[in-house]
């Protein structure tokens, strides 16, 4: 038996050529199972790149949608309305987009376990409270309108029902935030949501375009330093000036802020790379153009709005989340 299985074997070709050329034989079998290694392991690395985008980047600026979010008209306002209310002004685009407002069960979904710094000045704190108002109970819009009404004061608040935490921070100069972003560092902690505003008491105490632009240059690499400490970046909004009343302003302000003065500022703030729609991380709330369509009516002294001014800039928030994450509320 032993020599007919020895005499078929030796007749076999390929047993001759396997026992001829077995260094080449094992060299490919291992380079094509390394190759395939690589390919397992590569290959879903690659892929995960193109499906989940990086949470540091910002992006929602480049979506077809964000150049509508603005797009909006004040109802009542002709009428001199006490309460006046606001609209998106394209119908299709609202369809196409989904963009909706956001009732407070929406909201509380989005921000739920949220930390939210909104720093600034008075324009920052007008938004801050259209901001809670959104998500609190009717009962305590007053209380939160009081509060937060305190002069150049610091607010905190925490709406242990859905585990959110504000901190309003009266920082009325871009170097205030600057030592804020500081303070993060320090203690190593970072908001879920920012949301920064200053150039009003700039124009009238500093008066000095240039200078502010660098304290925007030095605001924006504390915001990069402060993402180092970041498991997850934060949600940043600038909120804009609005548009100012010259008739309605004192001789002295509407000296000091002037349409050519703004110009100035409007562009060491596009100069500072600091807004997504120059490559930085700070979607910006257009309360000029916002308050500009509200218009004479909406302002009692020229700078600060009626409540439909801020609150559409808040739902501008919201839908640009929504639109950034895809996440659609309930």
């Amino acid at each position: 038996m032993a020599k007919v299985s020895l005499h078929l074997s030796r007749n076999n070709k390929f047993f001759f050529f396997f026992r001829k050329n077995n260094k080449l034989f094992f060299g490919c079998a291992f380079f094509i199972t390394l190759a395939l290694c690589l390919y397992l392991i590569l290959i879903p690395y690659f892929s995960s790149k193109t499906v989940f985008p990086s949470p540091a980047k910002v992006g929602i600026s480049s979506d077809s949608c964000i150049p509508f979010l603005h797009r909006i008209k004040y109802i009542g306002v002709a009428q001199h309305l006490p309460n006046k209310s606001w609209d998106w002004v394209e119908p299709t685009q609202v369809s196409k987009c989904a963009f909706h407002k956001f009732n407070r069960s929406d909201v509380s979904d989005l921000l739920n376990g949220s930390w939210i710094v909104v720093a600034g000045d008075s324009e920052s704190r007008l938004t801050a409270i259209s901001l809670l108002i959104s998500v609190m109970e009717s009962d305590g819009h007053e209380r939160i309108r009081a509060d937060l009404f305190k002069r150049h004061e610091d607010y905190a608040v925490t709406l242990k029902d859905i585990d959110m935490k504000m901190d309003f921070i009266w920082a009325p100069f871009a170097d205030n935030f600057t030592k804020y972003l500081y303070q993060l560092r320090q203690n190593k902690t970072c908001p879920d949501f920012i949301l920064v505003g200053a150039q009003i008491w700039e124009m009238l105490d500093v008066n000095n375009a240039t200078k502010y632009g660098i304290s925007l240059k030095v605001l924006g690499e504390n915001v990069l330093a402060l993402l180092r400490n970041c498991r997850r970046s934060p949600h940043f909004f600038w909120i804009g000036m609005p548009k100012l009343i010259m008739d309605l302003l004192t001789p002295g302000w509407s000296t000091k802020l002037g349409d050519d003065r703004r110009y100035l500022y409007e562009n060491q703030l596009m100069g500072s790379k600091l807004l997504s729609e120059n490559g930085g991380p700070f979607f910006k709330l257009d309360l000029h153009g916002l308050s500009d369509s509200c218009g004479y009516y909406c302002t009692g002294d020229g700078i600060h709005y009626d409540e439909a001014v801020y609150d559409s800039a808040v739902q501008i928030m919201f839908n640009a989340l929504s639109i950034e994450s895809n996440r659609k509320p309930r």
